[in-house]
């Protein structure tokens, strides 16, 4: 599905709206609200070198539940509302977050290792601040007991939410 493609949504209301596997390559969200569920998605900021950049302004997704959301290269939230429940918020200045992921991720071995690499990605995550990880997603990633421990031992010094 393509959802946007170098769309413009102003003043738009999501009502109970399931948007899942969609495109956001290009849109611009300004002045809109959210409800219902929005799954399997990638939003790629100001800083994402290549496709066109997903821009969020003044939105409201206080509604709405993220499933596999991810969120990375610059996207701004800070006129924004997040969902209420069901996501993670790290602060992350400087990509400080993130590379304490990757840096724990060398004293794990195997898939744990690489989880947490994945996770504090340099190109996705080093300017996106705040990191925002919803628990689906978290779920789906950290399937061992060291790669939760090593997470969330991290996770608990840049934890906004």
């Amino acid at each position: 599905m393509s959802f946007a493609d170098d769309s413009i949504f102003e003043d738009c209301q999501f009502i109970n709206t399931t948007i899942q596997s969609a495109s956001t390559d290009g849109m611009v969200l300004r002045n809109c609200s959210f409800t219902g569920n929005l799954n399997n998605m990638i939003w790629r900021g100001e800083t994402f070198k290549g496709s066109p950049k997903m821009i969020i302004d003044n939105c409201d997704f206080s509604g709405s539940t993220f499933s596999n959301i991810s969120i990375y290269a610059g996207i701004n939230f800070d006129n924004s509302i997040l969902p209420a429940s069901g996501i993670r918020v790290f602060e992350n200045p400087g990509g400080s977050f993130s590379k304490a992921l990757r840096e724990d991720s060398e004293d794990l071995v195997g898939d744990d290792g690489l989880t947490l690499q994945a996770l504090g990605n340099v190109d996705c995550f080093s300017n996106q601040d705040p990191v925002i990880f919803d628990q689906p997603l978290l779920n789906n990633m950290l399937k061992s007991e060291a790669s939760r421990f090593a997470f969330d031992t991290i996770a608990g010094e840049f934890e906004i939410t």
